[in-house]
Order: structure tokens, then C-alpha cells, then sequence
């Protein structure tokens, strides 16, 4: 269960670093696409908080 959703977090960090990537390349970027990749963010944060109650729970 945790290492699935480690590979899940994985997957989520390579989207969100590929799309820096392209807005250091200095590419035109619309203020939607800001939106996604803040989105990206919050769904990362979530991740993250699921993935600590998982482990703490793996723990006990």
C-alpha cells in the first residue's frame, strides 16, 4: 500500500519538475497553466499527509 503510493508521489514530483523545467526555459506561460501546476501542488501536499497517516498507521 505505502510503496504504491510512494510511486504515485514519484510520478507527481516528475510532472511538477518537468513543468518548472519549461517555465525556466522561458516559455510562454499562460496564468490557467499556473493554475494546473499550483493544483499539482495541493494534490502533492495530499498526497503527502495520506502517505504520513499511512505509514504512522504501518507503524502501529
Amino acid at each position: 500500500m505505502v510503496i504504491s503510493h510512494w510511486s504515485l508521489v514519484i510520478s507527481h514530483w516528475s510532472f511538477v519538475v518537468y513543468h518548472w523545467f519549461i517555465i525556466y526555459a522561458k516559455t510562454p506561460y499562460s496564468f490557467s497553466q499556473f493554475s494546473i501546476l499550483n493544483s499539482q501542488f495541493s494534490i502533492l501536499n495530499s498526497q503527502f499527509s495520506i502517505g504520513n497517516e499511512l505509514t504512522q498507521f504501518k507503524i502501529l
